[in-house]
C-alpha cells in the first residue's frame, strides 16, 4: 500500500527530476525547492504553489522563491526537461474493493 509514487524503485526511477532541478539551480544559487516554486510561479498568474514544512529556515527558502525571475530560456530549458521526462508511479493508489 502507500502511494506507488513514492515507493523505492518509483523514487530511484525519478531521481532525475531532482538532479536536474539541483543543477539547474546550483547555477544561480538557488535550491531544487526554490526552482520548482519559481517555475510553478511562472506558470499561470493563478497557480499557488502550497508547499508545506515544520522548518522556519525552508519557509524562509520558499519565501524566497517569490523574488527568482527565470528567463524565458530557463523556462525553456525547465519546461523541455519536465515535458520529456517520464515520471514513474501513479499519483495514488488504486481504490480497492469493498
Amino acid at each position: 500500500p502507500g502511494l506507488p509514487r513514492y515507493q523505492e524503485a518509483a523514487i530511484k526511477a525519478n531521481w532525475g527530476i531532482i538532479e536536474f532541478l539541483t543543477d539547474f539551480g546550483n547555477q544561480r544559487g538557488l535550491t531544487p525547492a526554490q526552482v520548482s516554486l519559481a517555475w510553478l510561479l511562472s506558470l499561470k498568474p493563478w497557480v499557488v504553489p502550497i508547499p508545506g514544512t515544520t522548518k522556519q529556515a525552508h519557509l524562509q527558502e520558499n519565501l524566497l522563491s517569490t523574488s527568482v525571475q527565470l528567463s524565458a530560456e530557463e523556462l525553456r530549458q525547465i519546461n523541455e526537461f519536465i515535458g520529456g521526462f517520464k515520471i514513474t508511479g501513479e499519483r495514488y493508489a488504486t481504490p480497492q474493493p469493498k
